[in-house]
């Protein structure tokens, strides 16, 4: 697969290979987003870039609970997976 990403957004394309031995192609995209005054989501000006391995709580304890997972969990039988991750400061 040829893959070449013209959005401003971070992406990356690749191959899986499911329990079936089946090749299918993957493509990851990362979009963030913010409220605005109106309490409108709007896109961020400033994107987060993609997750390419689990942020977990205790980087030193593999057992401490995962703070987000990575974008590159490749294999769902649903076809297209939106995650709405949030956050508040």
């Amino acid at each position: 697969m040829n893959f070449t990403n013209d959005t401003i957004y971070p992406a990356l394309a690749f191959e899986g290979i499911d329990q079936l031995q089946q090749m299918f192609h993957v493509v990851v995209m990362r979009q963030t987003y913010t409220w605005n005054e109106q309490g409108l989501l709007i896109l961020s000006e400033e994107q987060d870039p993609l997750q390419v391995q689990d942020q977990l709580t205790d980087p030193n304890d593999l057992m401490s609970g995962v703070v987000e997972e990575s974008d590159l969990a490749h294999y769902s039988q649903l076809k297209i997976k939106l995650l709405w991750l949030g956050q508040t400061s």
